[in-house]
């Protein structure tokens, strides 16, 4: 892989990389283990991390913050982040509803 952070937006990755998501709300979970197994390998593996109240999905097995993984019908040649969720903050304001 290359020095080189690629920064793309969540519709272009999923568009280049081809994500296979599970069946149901989870996101994949691994051990390191898991995805030495070759059939994987031929996969792309990327881990979902939380880091300032923002989701990103980066290329490769990382461990701290991570959500889960996700693997691609494609791997990444460069390393590439991409941001999945985003904090909107907290209004300042609050409005109490009553019934």
């Amino acid at each position: 892989m290359s020095d080189e952070l690629v920064k793309m937006s969540f519709s272009d990755w999923e568009k280049e990389f081809k994500p296979m998501w599970p069946e149901g709300p989870d996101l994949w979970s691994f051990d390191y283990a898991e995805l030495k197994h070759p059939e994987r390998e031929k996969l792309g593996l990327w881990t979902v991390v939380e880091a300032e109240g923002n989701w990103y999905i980066t290329s490769g097995f990382h461990y701290v913050d991570r959500i889960g993984y996700i693997l691609t019908e494609v791997k990444p040649e460069k390393e590439v982040e991409v941001l999945y969720l985003e904090d909107e903050g907290e209004d300042e304001e609050t409005e109490e509803i009553t019934c």
